[in-house]
């Protein structure tokens, strides 16, 4: 009967949501897949479909549930340390990158928290179908979350360098267009390399202490 309901109450959203409404559309894939386990096994078989269970989970709702959380400055503080780095005359003040070229604020939006969001739940996924030790563990959630700031970090840092009237189309790209999408591409690449090493590493310990075992 819940698993019904549920089914029900998701048809019923997916005609009554917008897309711009996120809240909703980012809990559709995990309630959907607790109906349909609900609908096969009841709740005494719920337990079974815990890796499934868990992977619709970090689909959607991490972002939601860290949604409260404004990084806005940290990741100012970072772009404004990347063009230092290569030599821009910048200051930083709060969310606010200025540069002879213009200023640049950095909006929640633009804050890299999606991006981190969205690895950690790749990361749970890897860790789930590919699992490591708790060390590497530790280390594939520090990678998610230090790839999608660092990288995101550099777009800001290349956005702000675009804060020219002269240069809007190009800041467009950066911001919304591919630009972004090509930064989010590299951090998933980044943490996908990452974890492809520390499996390739647990693999080779698990080989070793099996090899020593029969010895």
């Amino acid at each position: 009967l819940l698993a019904l309901l549920l089914i029900v109450g998701m048809l019923w959203l997916g005609i009554e949501v917008t897309p711009h409404e996120h809240l909703p559309l980012r809990l559709f894939p995990f309630i959907s897949a607790l109906a349909v386990a609900l609908l096969a096994s009841g709740f005494q078989g719920l337990l079974q479909y815990r890796r499934e269970l868990a992977i619709m989970f970090v689909l959607g709702l991490p972002s939601v549930l860290i949604s409260v959380i404004d990084i806005s400055g940290l990741t100012a503080r970072i772009a404004a340390f990347l063009l230092r780095w290569n030599g821009f005359q910048v200051s930083q003040t709060g969310v606010t990158l200025s540069l002879p070229v213009g200023t640049t604020v950095v909006h929640s939006g633009c804050s890299g928290l999606e991006s981190i969001a969205y690895l950690l739940g790749i990361a749970v996924i890897c860790l789930t179908l590919y699992p490591v030790e708790r060390v590497k563990q530790v280390i594939a959630l520090l990678t998610a979350v230090l790839s999608g700031l660092g990288i995101n970090s550099l777009r800001v840092a290349i956005m702000a360098t675009l804060a020219s009237p002269h240069e809007q189309e190009a800041l467009l790209y950066w911001s919304e267009g591919d630009g972004a999408v090509i930064c989010s591409a590299i951090a998933v690449g980044l943490f996908g390399l990452i974890y492809w090493l520390l499996y390739r590493i647990e693999l080779a310990m698990v080989s070793r202490n099996r090899q020593a075992s029969k010895q």
